[in-house]
């Protein structure tokens, strides 16, 4: 088995991975994918150091995705434009060998009537700032209804920024979700609300 394999990945998924040359874990993902593997449940992950926070739930969240339901299954919370930019970027790069997956970024500054379109199309993921993604709720665009995994980017920077309110707009209409993963850097009170008792914490020095 390869490393990728042992960590709880998906063969298929990771044999595509090592075609693209992705082949060796990172640390982050040594420590993330295991705790995904094994728990299936909330997750509360501190992000240490410079880490991206998408290097470790990145390919977790890819691994989760049916690419033959074509359904909204993978939501991704993130603060601004430019993570949302960044985020999709990796994202996309690691899908690369799975067919039929779709994902969309959902930010402002771009005219919202292009990202109706884009989810008339169908995606599986989508990568979003909070009142976007509301908006988009809120005109019916999207349904919440199948997203099996929540991951909130920076969970302490979206609430230190005054998001609460649309991530919990979000998280209530995301009723049927499997799991919440929050990723921060320092743990507080408000961001652990996201998840459940049950909740495992790890730690990605």
């Amino acid at each position: 088995m390869t490393a990728y394999q042992l960590l709880g990945l998906n063969k298929a998924f990771v044999l595509g991975l090592e075609e693209m040359g992705t082949q060796h874990p990172t640390y982050a993902q040594t420590q993330f994918i295991p705790a995904v593997s094994r728990y299936d449940t909330d997750i509360i992950a501190v992000v240490k150091g410079k880490t991206p926070h998408e290097e470790a739930y990145g390919l977790p969240l890819l691994d989760q995705i049916d690419p033959a339901l074509l359904q909204l299954q993978g939501v991704v919370l993130c603060n601004t434009r430019e993570e949302c930019q960044q985020i999709m970027s990796t994202l996309e790069q690691w899908a690369n060998p799975i067919d039929g997956l779709r994902i969309v970024s959902l930010f402002g500054s771009v005219p919202i009537e292009e990202q109706v379109a884009q989810l008339e199309q169908g995606a599986q993921i989508v990568v979003a700032y909070p009142g976007r993604l509301i908006d988009l709720l809120t005109r019916g665009a999207l349904s919440m209804l199948e997203v099996s995994h929540v991951v909130l980017h920076g969970a302490d920077e979206l609430l230190l920024t005054g998001q609460r309110e649309a991530i919990d707009i979000m998280i209530m209409a995301a009723e049927n979700r499997r799991a919440t993963w929050v990723m921060v850097d320092h743990v507080n009170d408000e961001a652990v609300s996201y998840t459940h008792l049950r909740a495992h914490e790890t730690v990605l020095d």
